[in-house]
């Protein structure tokens, strides 16, 4: 009996110490009180091998204020080998002994931990990732990583159950690669998104974007440098004119001229006002850039030379001071009080209701654009670089997940009457009508800022997304090749957000980031006075931009300052930024270059 008891307990004993670190988490809720309740909970095995937690709607008590989620799994100690990474990308190792919060803003629904070698765990947030951000807190040499619903935040009544998947990885899925290849897998699974190579069937404007580089040109805008948001409050400041409709017609008989044969040309800030001018108002152009007749001269002259036409718009800002203004249209808080956004050149701005867009605006909008001459992938700017707002307005009350459906009807209709559809960043609750990501991050500040805690940022976007929405991977790399030093022809500055601009520091490994991830060229700011840097780019792109359609499998730093980029096809890029040479398969690549070399072995 004693030998069959000692194994009995041997086999427990075993049993416990192979139990995964994920199985068990602590649940703390904080109360609008201050009060706070802690529970250990056990997760539950799902048929796809993860470890998952859920809050059901029911059991959210109605006076938390927050509900915070740390497994077993995510707590180290400094010292320890690994690192910890957030929804935007950024990362940092264990070897900070400092006590400092890094606080993500749920841009995306997943974070994620390598715990050792060939070890590492994946959460995806599957429900309320709205309501929903990661965080790490590093406190006397512990490091804690949690996930947070934002109870109080939510407005409404919650509307639907809370709940995370943790993944194990083991091997070479045990990296950042790993996990962006495993939310692809999920975002496909369940059809949320389809690949390029798959929505260019039959689609010639989207195909077309593909090929081609794109190219904004912006006609009015206050000088930013020499207003503040108290003056634009009093009256929206005079206006530059950057270029009329007769310059842009011969920028891009300049682009023609030099062989740049494939371009969307993006008409920005064409309207009354100029840029941030009094949206919902679109048409007519404004005179002092060439009218409406300049504007269709314009989209004419471009369409001759075989370019796509489109323009930038607005659907989430609204003015009071606009032809359409409507207060019964925006966005309310619980007090019927119409919901601030931020102050920008044209005044305060008001958020929209999509539902209202949708229903009242974008019809319109598509049918004046439409008769403009307009056929590339219009461009909406700000929506998929925010997550979506609330409304409760009685008429047209919606949480965030509604609002969000509303935004993603918007962008159907918009790739209905155009191909396809075009926004400012990554935020991948757009993916589904997303084609085209004018930059997916602002690191390493705005709303990626680096901390003492972060060593970096791991373009897991780019796996997840490359072969599914076109890119380009930084604000700092729009206007890659052009130079911004003092008199270089940069229209426009960031106020006090240098470094978001200044990251990658010159004009070569500007470039070369675009094409480590797999980007489609863009340009904004430049003044396309000297379009010589912009052909060296668009030549070099042309052996690469078959890569638009293809997954970034894996990803990695395989030398210090040399990064390697696998793709589907089997072809792969190697990146040096190091100033030697480095060999790779037989070849050298020079500093600040890159090669693309045919399939490696598998």
């Amino acid at each position: 009996m004693k030998k069959i008891a000692l194994g009995i307990i041997l086999a427990a004993s075993a049993a416990l110490m192979a139990a995964s670190p994920l199985e068990y988490a602590t649940v703390k809720t904080t109360f609008k009180n201050g009060k706070t309740e802690t529970a250990r909970v056990r997760l539950t095995r799902q048929k796809d091998g993860a470890w998952r937690y859920e809050l059901r709607t029911i059991d959210m008590p109605s006076d938390a204020a927050t509900v915070d989620l740390v497994s077993d799994a995510a707590v180290r100690r400094a010292g320890d080998p690994g690192w910890w990474m957030v929804d935007d990308g950024r990362w940092g190792a264990f070897m900070h002994n400092t006590n400092d919060t890094v606080i993500s803003n749920g841009r995306m629904p997943f974070f994620g931990m390598k715990t050792a070698e060939g070890k590492a765990w994946f959460a995806i947030v599957k429900g309320m990732r709205y309501e929903t951000n990661d965080r790490v807190e590093s406190r006397n040499g512990e490091y804690k990583m949690s996930v947070r619903l934002k109870m109080s935040a939510i407005g409404f009544n919650p509307y639907e159950n809370w709940v995370i998947d943790f993944y194990e990885l083991d091997g070479d899925d045990a990296s950042y690669s790993g996990m962006g290849r495993l939310y692809r897998k999920w975002q496909l699974g369940r059809g949320a998104v389809k690949p390029l190579r798959e929505r260019v069937k039959g689609n010639e404007a989207l195909a077309y974007a593909a090929d081609s580089f794109f190219v904004r040109c912006k006609f009015g805008r206050c000088d930013r440098t020499k207003t503040t948001k108290e003056d634009w409050l009093k009256a929206m400041p005079p206006i530059l004119v950057e270029h009329t409709f007769e310059d842009f017609k011969d920028i891009m008989r300049r682009f023609k001229e030099i062989g740049v044969d494939k371009a969307e040309m993006c008409m920005v800030g064409f309207q009354q006002g100029g840029h941030d001018g009094p949206f919902p108002d679109l048409f007519p152009a404004d005179e002092r850039f060439g009218g409406e007749k300049g504007m269709r001269d314009a989209i004419a002259y471009g369409k001759s030379l075989g370019y796509r036409m489109n323009c930038h718009i607005n659907q989430n800002n609204f003015y009071r001071n606009a032809k359409r203004w409507n207060l019964a249209d925006v966005a309310k808080d619980r007090d019927g009080n119409p919901l601030k956004y931020t102050v920008y050149p044209g005044g305060q701005v008001y958020r929209s209701c999509w539902e209202v867009c949708c229903n009242k605006y974008v019809d319109k909008d598509i049918a004046d654009e439409k008769d403009l001459g307009l056929n590339g992938l219009v461009h909406v700017d700000v929506t998929s670089a925010i997550l979506p707002g609330v409304c409760h307005d009685p008429m047209h009350p919606n949480n965030r997940k509604s609002m969000c459906e509303w935004q993603l009807k918007v962008g159907e209709k918009v790739r209905a009457a155009f191909g396809g559809y075009s926004s400012e960043c990554g935020i991948d609750h757009c993916a589904p009508i997303l084609d085209n990501a004018l930059y997916v991050s602002c690191y390493p500040g705005w709303h990626s800022p680096k901390k003492p805690l972060v060593d970096g940022y791991f373009p897991i976007w780019h796996v997840v997304y490359s072969g599914i929405i076109m890119s380009q991977p930084f604000y700092a790399t729009l206007d890659a090749p052009c130079p911004r030093d003092a008199g270089s022809g940069k229209t426009d500055a960031v106020r006090g957000s240098e470094k978001v601009t200044t990251f990658l520091d010159t004009p070569a490994r500007r470039t070369l980031k675009v094409f480590e991830l797999n980007g489609r060229p863009m340009f904004y700011y430049t003044d396309y006075k000297d379009l010589a840097p912009i052909k060296r780019m668009y030549d070099q792109w042309q052996a690469l931009k078959h890569l638009q359609f293809e997954f970034m499998e894996d990803h990695a730093e395989i030398a210090p300052d040399v990064f390697r980029v696998r793709y589907s096809n089997g072809e792969e890029v190697v990146c040096n930024y190091a100033d030697k040479p480095f060999a790779y398969r037989g070849r050298s690549v020079a500093p600040m270059a890159h090669s693309l070399y045919g399939s490696y072995d598998r």
